[in-house]
C-alpha cells in the first residue's frame, strides 16, 4: 500500500453513497446555520498588490522546483 504523504488510506467500510450524504448534510447544516447572515462584504486591494503574468509564472516555477526536490527530480 502506498500512502502519500498527508493522506490517510482509503476505507473500505465507507461506501460512496455515505460519503456523499456526509457532505450533503454537511453542507444542509451550514447553508441552514448561515440562512441570517448579513451577505458578505469585499474590499478592494491595497494598490501595491498586484498579480501579473511573471509573477504568476514565477510562483509556478517555485512550486515546480520545490515539487521536483520533494519527488527526488
Amino acid at each position: 500500500m502506498t500512502v502519500s504523504r498527508g493522506r490517510v488510506p482509503a476505507n473500505s467500510a465507507i461506501d460512496a453513497e455515505a460519503f456523499n450524504r456526509f457532505f450533503a448534510e454537511k453542507v444542509a447544516k451550514v447553508r441552514s446555520n448561515t440562512a441570517d447572515a448579513p451577505p458578505p462584504t469585499f474590499s478592494l486591494p491595497r494598490s501595491a498588490a498586484s498579480f501579473t503574468a511573471s509573477t504568476s509564472r514565477r510562483y509556478c516555477e517555485r512550486r515546480s522546483t520545490a515539487a521536483g526536490q520533494v519527488l527526488g527530480r
